[in-house]
């Protein structure tokens, strides 16, 4: 059995490093038509592992794991998402999955 605490430190861990790498979005667009083919694959990949992350957070989210505090900083990465798609579409990376960005902030 996975512990509150477990789940606590996860969630932080994740939201953290979701929210710095949609901060870092806009930077990795603008050079990315120069960037070769190679870290264009390699970063589309580790976006898979960040809609991995996401779709943890969602869960625990759902299941009202996650503290008030976490719980503001998943909705704050919501919103930013749903900011970002155009971005996301233009960099042709995996699309949030819809009923992560149903959430209402």
């Amino acid at each position: 059995m996975v512990t509150t605490t477990r789940v606590s430190e996860t969630a932080d861990r994740s939201l953290r490093l979701v929210l710095a790498e949609l901060a870092f979005l806009p930077e990795m667009a603008a050079g990315w038509a120069d960037e070769p083919a190679g870290n264009r694959l390699n970063y589309s990949l580790e976006w898979d592992d960040l809609i991995g992350r996401i779709l943890l957070l969602q869960r625990a989210y759902q299941a009202e794991e996650l503290s008030p505090a976490q719980q503001d900083r998943y909705r704050e990465m919501v919103a930013k998402l749903r900011e970002l798609l155009p971005l996301i579409g233009q960099l042709d990376l995996a699309r949030p999955p819809q009923d992560v960005l149903a959430v209402v902030a």
